[in-house]
């Protein structure tokens, strides 16, 4: 999934200000943004991405 860098900014910079409120689940998303974010792509991770468990959309 591409989003446009401006947007993936924004984003991890409202999940920084959650984090840094007390917000769990916003510091865990922005510990996995960018842990996908320092990898060179999704390809480069065994499997691609799968969610921790409970967190999965449930769709």
């Amino acid at each position: 999934m591409n989003i446009p860098p401006k947007l993936a900014e924004e984003l991890k910079l409202y999940l920084k200000h959650r984090a840094n409120s007390g917000d769990l689940e916003a510091k865990t998303l922005l510990t996995q943004i960018e842990q996908v974010a320092n990898s060179q792509t999704l390809a480069t991770v065994p499997g691609g991405y799968s969610p921790p468990p409970g967190m999965e959309m449930g769709c």
